[in-house]
């Protein structure tokens, strides 16, 4: 408890605690001395004091403060991130894009055939369960079917002389000439596959075009190809060869 009194040699006031009561006190503004004691009734006794020059009494060290208290400090809870779930790792058995780029169609994959539209020449993608269907080109409209053959033997043509020839399977990938005496070409390679695409003939299924294009001419047709002669080589047109394959010495070391 404090109580607040007013100074013997100023009209300052002071606040004093209990404690101080009985003990020197000096005026912090006119440095006067006085006591301050509580009487008998409880009333406060303020008695000034005087001391002669020289002779000034040493005063108690004031107690020391408390330290303060050092402001509450905010609890922050750290933001910590979910844990990562580990990957999954799926391996499944994708088909390269690229695999089938560089072969030439018709020719069998995984599931299905590679071929050509027999109207346009478009690349198609035909699956196993299209196989013996009608099958409509996505650029033209026109309507083929795709089969294969399961005797053992591959259908193709003469590329000069457009004459049908077959070989066998374990012929694929090879180069023969055309069975053809008058037209010997050589080399013609033996598709890989067995897969034989036709057109349909029916006038309904066939692409149908514009009336404005049915008036037009048709084109004139190509020249026919200048006979070749058998004497000379298939290869270089030059060198005359005497052997039944068709190729001169110079170019079969090439």
């Amino acid at each position: 408890m404090s109580a607040i009194i007013h100074c013997v040699g100023c009209p300052s006031q002071l606040r004093v605690r209990e404690d101080r009561f009985g003990e020197l006190i000096r005026c912090p503004n006119c440095k006067s001395l006085f006591k301050v004691d509580r009487g008998p009734d409880g009333l406060l006794a303020i008695q000034a004091v005087v001391v002669p020059s020289g002779s000034m009494p040493a005063l108690p060290a004031p107690p020391p403060l408390p330290p303060p208290e050092p402001p509450p400090q905010r609890a922050y809870r750290a933001r910590v991130p979910p844990p990562t779930p580990p990957p999954i790792v799926v391996h499944i058995d994708l088909p390269d894009p690229k695999r089938y780029e560089l072969q030439e169609p018709p020719f069998l994959t995984d599931d299905g055939a590679v071929v050509e539209c027999p109207w346009c020449g478009k690349r198609a993608d035909i699956r196993e369960r299209e196989f013996d269907d009608e099958l409509a080109c996505k650029k033209c409209e026109g309507v083929f079917t795709v089969s294969v053959r399961d005797d053992g033997m591959i259908g193709f043509k003469c590329p000069s002389c457009f004459v049908k020839m077959e070989a066998d399977v374990e012929m694929a990938g090879e180069d023969v000439a055309c069975i053809r005496q008058a037209c010997r070409y050589f080399p013609i390679d033996v598709p890989a596959s067995p897969v034989v695409v036709k057109k349909v003939k029916d006038e309904e299924a066939r692409p149908k075009l514009w009336p404005m294009r049915r008036t037009l001419p048709s084109p004139p047709s190509p020249p026919p190809p200048p006979p070749v002669d058998p004497r000379l080589c298939r290869r270089c047109g030059l060198r005359f060869v005497r052997n039944p394959t068709g190729i001169c010495w110079e170019c079969r070391k090439r």
